[in-house]
Order: structure tokens, then sequence, then C-alpha cells
């Protein structure tokens, strides 16, 4: 019965298992007899050298093929290179490939080669306020400005502590007039600001203003940058911290 042939000119590993069962049932002490190798050649319809190299791979423990990685197109560039031209960008470059592509002038192809190779990783960067002291104080600078206060009432910011501040809104000192000053304890946390409402009445009876005479604007015109974006990493790089 002729053998069928073979579509590739690689053999598979049942092809090669069936080769070294019948070398195997015709060897004697470990040895092949003359005419062996020609003989299973032409059962299997392949050249005896293939046969030969079969056995041998069989005596040494080893059926799998040793071309891989040695033969076909090399890489143009080596996966040291492609991490140290990425280590080079700054990560505000780094949202999309195309970016990354025009950075380091490698193709879109090797980056996406790189990222299913593990050797680029993509990780979320999303956007986290970060309040200073001088931030704190503006902001309540400017809740106070919408509270409709008497033309009398003044306001003035005092330092309390490293991380809090006084708010104070007193009337303008007269002779019959004290004003108490309070003391700050040391505490763990940021103190709160403290109020003093000494001609402007209780803090239930401060209405804000109504804010008729202001324009507001969608914060839409004002996020130039995104809540969340994506980046492109290699291994031992964390994600920086974005911050408005």
């Amino acid at each position: 019965m002729s053998t069928p042939p073979r579509s590739s000119r690689e053999l598979t590993e049942v092809t090669k298992l069936d080769l070294s069962i019948a070398l195997q049932e015709l060897a004697r002490l470990g040895k092949l007899p003359r005419g062996t190798i020609n003989m299973v050649a032409t059962r299997f319809g392949i050249d005896r050298s293939t046969v030969r190299k079969v056995w041998q791979c069989y005596q040494q423990g080893s059926m799998k093929s040793r071309k891989k990685g040695r033969v076909g197109r090399k890489h143009r560039h080596k996966i040291q290179d492609i991490i140290a031209k990425i280590r080079e960008v700054p990560q505000g470059q780094r949202t999309t490939m195309r970016d990354l592509s025009l950075a380091t002038g490698l193709s879109i192809s090797t980056l996406r080669r790189a990222l299913h190779k593990g050797t680029v990783t993509r990780r979320s960067s999303r956007l986290k306020p970060l309040l200073t002291d001088p931030t704190r104080i503006n902001v309540w600078a400017f809740a106070v400005l919408t509270l409709c206060l008497p033309r009398t009432t003044s306001l003035r910011i005092e330092p309390r502590s490293p991380k809090a501040s006084h708010l104070l809104m007193t009337p303008p000192p007269t002779p019959s007039a004290t004003v108490a000053q309070t003391s700050a304890q040391p505490t763990s946390k940021p103190a709160s600001p403290a109020w003093s409402t000494a001609g402007a009445g209780t803090l239930p009876e401060i209405e804000f203003s109504g804010m008729w005479d202001v324009v507001h604007l969608d914060e839409k015109w004002f996020n130039a940058e995104k809540d969340c974006r994506k980046v492109y990493l290699v291994d031992g790089e964390e994600v920086l911290r974005r911050t408005c």
C-alpha cells in the first residue's frame, strides 16, 4: 500500500512517533540491522536521511523540532531596544499606539506584537484632584463671597496651622465691641475653618446670594484633560499620578 503524499515538508509528531516505533521494533541490542533505514524510508515514503535524523533524535530523547526561533525572518528590533525607546518617551505621549509610534519611531505592528508578548502593558490613568493649602483658602474665600453679608462685615483669613486657616467674618472694630480670639489646639487632622459671625447673624440666619449677576459656564469647557486615559508601560514602570 502506497503512503499518501504529505501536505507539509515537516513531519508531524505522530509520524515521528510511528517512525520511532517501527525502528525500535527492528532494532537489535540498540542498533539497527543493515538495510533497516532504507526499508523504513520506503515504507513511509520519505528520504533515508530523514529516517536517520528521527532515529538520532529518538536516541537523544527529544522529538521536538529545533527550527523554532532559528528559521524565518529575523525581527528588525530586539526586545531590549523596544523597551529602551519606550522608556525615553514621557507617559503623556503614550496614550495611543499612534502617538507612541510617532514618538519612538517604531511601527504600530511592532508595538502590537510587543503588547501581545507582554513586553508592553496597557494601564488606565485616572485624574485625581489634589487640594493644596492655597487652593483650600481660595475655595473657602469664594464660598464666603456668595454669602449675603452686611456691608459692615469684613473678611480676613488668618493662618491657624500649616494645614488649615481661619476664615473670620467680623465687623470693623469699634470702641464698644471686642472680638473674641479663638485658640487653636494641635490635632493630627487638618482643622476645619473657624467662623466668627459677629455682626452677620447666626449660621442658620446667613443666606447665600442668588447669584443672578453671575454667568455660569459649563465645566466641560475647562476639562482640557480627560478623567481617564490609558498609558502603555514597560516592565518596572508605574502609572504617574495625574492631578488637576
